[in-house]
């Protein structure tokens, strides 16, 4: 479905399941970020802003993983993001976990392990690229 003839089938694959993790786990921060906050409700606008983040790179993991031609640098970048995402889930459950509910708190570390997934076969998908975009991202062919 995805496989081209420049190789960028895995990381088209990988993007657009990205982007699928990103609808599947910001809908319900947006629509039970109330329940899953502490009693104290200091962390719903948070949960809130967190699930509408993720909706808007879902679709921009879509827009990658559909464009043609495949555009290397846009998805180097992208996977940078995740892996921030990656880490910024991480020191939030360390140091502000006691924001969050039980509920939130599991959440956001299932999302925190897709993604990470989601970086290491972006990564492997990129690497796999045979040619770039022309302009700018055909000097990132041999990188």
């Amino acid at each position: 479905m995805f496989e081209q003839r420049d190789g960028s089938g895995l990381a088209r694959g990988f993007f657009a399941t990205n982007g699928l993790v990103a609808f599947v786990a910001g809908a319900p921060l947006v629509l039970l970020a109330a329940n899953w906050a502490e009693p104290a409700g200091v962390a719903a606008p948070l949960l809130r802003l967190a699930g509408v983040g993720l909706l808007a790179w879902g679709v921009l993991m879509e827009l990658i993983a559909w464009r043609r031609p495949f555009l290397r640098r846009v998805g180097l970048w992208a996977t940078v993001g995740d892996a921030l995402y990656v880490l910024l889930s991480a020191l939030l459950l360390a140091f502000g976990g006691n924001l969050l509910g039980e509920a939130a708190r599991l959440w956001v570390a299932v999302v925190a392990v897709a993604v990470a997934v989601m970086v290491i076969g972006q990564s492997v998908g990129l690497r796999r690229l045979t040619t770039a975009a022309p302009g700018r991202d055909s000097a990132l062919a041999t990188a």
